[in-house]
C-alpha cells in the first residue's frame, strides 16, 4: 500500500510529493520558527524538510506512515 504526503519547503517554497515506499518517515521535530520533517529513502538518501505547519497537523498528515 503506497502512502503519499505533499510538503512545501519553508525556505525555498518548493512543493514536492513524497511516497512511501520508497520514502519513510524518520522524525518530526518542532523548532522555534518551523517544523522539520526528516525522511529517508530506500537508496539511503535523507531529506530534512523545514515546513511552516503546526507539529500536530504534521503528525496527522503522517499518521498512516
Amino acid at each position: 500500500m503506497s502512502k503519499a504526503a505533499v510538503l512545501t519547503d519553508a525556505l525555498t517554497g518548493v512543493t514536492a510529493f513524497y511516497h512511501s515506499p520508497p520514502w519513510h518517515l524518520e522524525e518530526i521535530r518542532k523548532h522555534t520558527i518551523c517544523t522539520i520533517v526528516t525522511l529517508s529513502n530506500e537508496d539511503g538518501t535523507r531529506r530534512f524538510i523545514p515546513i511552516r505547519s503546526e507539529t500536530q497537523s504534521v503528525h496527522n498528515r503522517f499518521a498512516d506512515w
